[in-house]
Protein backbone atom coordinates (compact mmCIF):
# COMPACT_ATOMS: atom_id res chain seq x y z
CA UNK A 1 0.00 0.00 0.00
CA UNK A 2 2.86 2.35 0.76
CA UNK A 3 4.37 1.75 -2.66
CA UNK A 4 1.05 2.72 -4.21
CA UNK A 5 0.36 5.75 -2.01
CA UNK A 6 3.85 6.92 -1.05
CA UNK A 7 6.19 6.07 -3.88
CA UNK A 8 8.10 9.37 -3.66
CA UNK A 9 8.34 9.20 0.14
CA UNK A 10 9.77 5.68 -0.02
CA UNK A 11 12.34 6.80 -2.55
CA UNK A 12 13.31 9.73 -0.29
CA UNK A 13 14.09 7.14 2.40
CA UNK A 14 15.98 5.00 -0.16
CA UNK A 15 13.38 2.23 0.01
CA UNK A 16 13.29 1.37 -3.68
CA UNK A 17 11.81 -2.12 -3.46
CA UNK A 18 10.24 -4.59 -1.10
CA UNK A 19 13.58 -6.04 -0.03
CA UNK A 20 14.76 -2.58 1.04
CA UNK A 21 11.53 -2.02 2.97
CA UNK A 22 11.69 -5.47 4.58
CA UNK A 23 15.30 -5.09 5.71
CA UNK A 24 14.48 -1.67 7.21
CA UNK A 25 11.37 -2.71 9.14
CA UNK A 26 11.27 -6.48 9.53
CA UNK A 27 13.20 -9.52 10.64
CA UNK A 28 12.70 -12.44 8.26
CA UNK A 29 13.29 -15.94 9.63
CA UNK A 30 13.30 -19.33 8.00
CA UNK A 31 11.11 -21.99 9.59
CA UNK A 32 9.62 -25.34 8.68
CA UNK A 33 5.93 -26.11 8.36
CA UNK A 34 3.91 -29.15 7.46
CA UNK A 35 3.31 -29.30 3.72
CA UNK A 36 -0.31 -28.53 2.75
CA UNK A 37 -0.56 -31.76 0.75
CA UNK A 38 -1.16 -33.61 4.01
CA UNK A 39 1.54 -36.21 3.40
CA UNK A 40 3.42 -35.52 6.65
CA UNK A 41 6.35 -33.84 4.90
CA UNK A 42 7.77 -30.46 5.85
CA UNK A 43 8.74 -27.50 3.72
CA UNK A 44 10.89 -24.47 4.37
CA UNK A 45 9.19 -21.05 4.58
CA UNK A 46 10.54 -17.53 5.10
CA UNK A 47 8.31 -15.14 7.04
CA UNK A 48 8.45 -11.98 9.07
CA UNK A 49 9.21 -12.88 12.68
CA UNK A 50 8.95 -9.38 14.05
CA UNK A 51 8.95 -5.77 13.01
CA UNK A 52 11.36 -3.10 14.19
CA UNK A 53 11.81 0.63 13.60
CA UNK A 54 8.06 0.88 14.15
CA UNK A 55 8.04 4.55 15.19
CA UNK A 56 9.68 5.44 11.86
CA UNK A 57 7.32 3.17 9.90
CA UNK A 58 4.26 4.56 11.67
CA UNK A 59 5.48 8.12 11.12
CA UNK A 60 5.78 7.51 7.39
CA UNK A 61 2.55 5.52 7.03
CA UNK A 62 0.37 7.94 9.03
CA UNK A 63 1.05 10.56 6.36
CA UNK A 64 -1.50 8.69 4.22
CA UNK A 65 -3.44 6.57 6.73
CA UNK A 66 -5.85 7.44 9.50
CA UNK A 67 -5.21 4.76 12.12
CA UNK A 68 -7.70 4.09 14.91
CA UNK A 69 -7.06 1.67 17.75
CA UNK A 70 -9.43 0.23 20.34
CA UNK A 71 -8.03 2.79 22.78
CA UNK A 72 -9.18 5.71 20.61
CA UNK A 73 -12.60 4.39 19.54
CA UNK A 74 -15.32 3.49 22.00
CA UNK A 75 -16.99 0.56 20.25
CA UNK A 76 -18.40 -2.30 22.30
CA UNK A 77 -16.93 -5.67 21.40
CA UNK A 78 -18.74 -8.95 21.96
CA UNK A 79 -17.22 -11.54 24.26
CA UNK A 80 -16.06 -14.56 22.28
CA UNK A 81 -17.39 -17.98 23.23
CA UNK A 82 -14.80 -20.51 22.18
CA UNK A 83 -15.02 -24.26 22.05
CA UNK A 84 -13.15 -26.98 20.20
CA UNK A 85 -14.77 -29.72 18.16
CA UNK A 86 -12.54 -32.59 17.05
CA UNK A 87 -13.89 -34.51 14.08
CA UNK A 88 -12.31 -37.74 12.87
CA UNK A 89 -12.20 -38.25 9.09
CA UNK A 90 -14.02 -41.22 7.61
CA UNK A 91 -12.45 -43.68 5.17
CA UNK A 92 -13.65 -41.75 2.09
CA UNK A 93 -12.05 -38.56 3.40
CA UNK A 94 -8.79 -40.38 4.19
CA UNK A 95 -8.64 -41.81 0.66
CA UNK A 96 -9.43 -38.38 -0.81
CA UNK A 97 -6.62 -36.74 1.19
CA UNK A 98 -4.19 -39.48 0.13
CA UNK A 99 -5.14 -38.94 -3.52
CA UNK A 100 -4.58 -35.18 -3.17
CA UNK A 101 -1.21 -35.85 -1.56
CA UNK A 102 -0.14 -38.15 -4.42
CA UNK A 103 -1.29 -35.62 -7.02
CA UNK A 104 0.53 -32.76 -5.27
CA UNK A 105 3.70 -34.82 -5.04
CA UNK A 106 3.50 -35.60 -8.76
CA UNK A 107 3.06 -31.88 -9.54
CA UNK A 108 5.98 -30.85 -7.32
CA UNK A 109 8.24 -33.51 -8.82
CA UNK A 110 7.13 -32.41 -12.31
CA UNK A 111 5.91 -35.89 -13.28
CA UNK A 112 2.84 -34.31 -14.89
CA UNK A 113 2.51 -31.37 -17.23
CA UNK A 114 0.87 -28.22 -15.79
CA UNK A 115 -2.03 -28.55 -18.24
CA UNK A 116 -2.65 -32.12 -17.01
CA UNK A 117 -2.66 -31.31 -13.29
CA UNK A 118 -1.52 -28.44 -11.07
CA UNK A 119 -1.82 -27.17 -7.49
CA UNK A 120 -4.76 -24.92 -8.36
CA UNK A 121 -6.72 -27.90 -9.72
CA UNK A 122 -5.77 -29.95 -6.66
CA UNK A 123 -7.03 -27.33 -4.22
CA UNK A 124 -10.25 -26.70 -6.18
CA UNK A 125 -13.09 -28.76 -4.64
CA UNK A 126 -15.02 -28.69 -7.92
CA UNK A 127 -12.60 -30.97 -9.70
CA UNK A 128 -14.89 -32.96 -12.01
CA UNK A 129 -12.06 -34.98 -13.51
CA UNK A 130 -11.67 -36.76 -10.18
CA UNK A 131 -15.39 -37.00 -9.45
CA UNK A 132 -15.27 -34.46 -6.64
CA UNK A 133 -18.03 -31.87 -6.81
CA UNK A 134 -18.53 -30.86 -3.18
CA UNK A 135 -17.27 -31.43 0.31
CA UNK A 136 -19.45 -33.52 2.61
Amino acid sequence: MQRFLQYDTLEEHELYGFDDWASSFGDIVTSYEIAPEGNGKYRERRRFAEFFNLPELINIFTQVADIKTSDTVDIPRPIAKRHTIVAQPDEITNRYIQSLSKRAEAVQQRRVKPEQDNMLAITNLKNKRYGITRCR
